[in-house]
């Protein structure tokens, strides 16, 4: 089953989640998915695009991709997810029925039973997130909002689950909610 923490996080609160996290663990980050076997470490992972995988460098055990064949016969490599490996996936900016709109992200490992240093660093981060980001006000999502996730959404933004929705009826009402709150607009 695995543990996570869902967020909704811009550019800047990335920024600052890699800013805490890096000083106080040897984090190696790396793409998720690649074309590549190769493991090659990001020296700014606040900057990289795509899902991650992190975990403590200072770990014995060997992490590496595995080669997976998709339906349309093209091949990428991804983490094997029964490695001690989280992944971390960042929000998306995207456009719903032409307004701007943030996805969900998250930071998550496919096991339970992590190694002890990938959970000191799930720990790490979660107890970060918790402490630093707000909780998000929509049940139907759940999880925690940056700061400046927030201060767009107030300016209008739209917070989206972890995909695009469809245009329902049941998710226009979601959304047209969200700003009928009575939220304070940024200044």
């Amino acid at each position: 089953m695995g543990r996570q923490i869902t967020f909704h996080m811009l550019q800047e609160d990335k920024e600052e989640f890699f800013r805490f996290l890096t000083p106080r663990h040897d984090v190696f980050a790396t793409a998720w998915t690649s074309d590549s076997r190769e493991v090659i470490r990001y020296g700014a992972p606040a900057h990289e695009k795509g899902a991650l995988a992190l975990w403590e460098l200072r770990s014995e055990t060997q992490r590496e991709r595995k080669r997976i064949l998709r339906d349309d016969d093209s091949v990428v490599y991804e983490f094997d997810r029964q490695n001690s490996v989280l992944e971390f996936s960042p929000s998306d900016l995207v456009t719903h029925e032409g307004s701007p709109a943030l996805l969900q992200g998250r930071l998550y490992s496919f096991l339970n039973e992590m190694s002890v240093e990938t959970a000191g660093l799930f720990k790490t981060a979660r107890q970060w997130i918790k402490r630093s980001f707000e909780p998000c006000p929509f049940t139907l999502l759940g999880g925690y909002i940056g700061p400046a996730a927030m201060r767009w959404h107030r300016d209008g933004g739209v917070i989206l689950p972890m995909f695009n929705p469809p245009a329902t009826q049941a998710w226009e009402d979601f959304i047209k909610s969200q700003h009928q709150a009575g939220w304070p607009r940024s200044r």
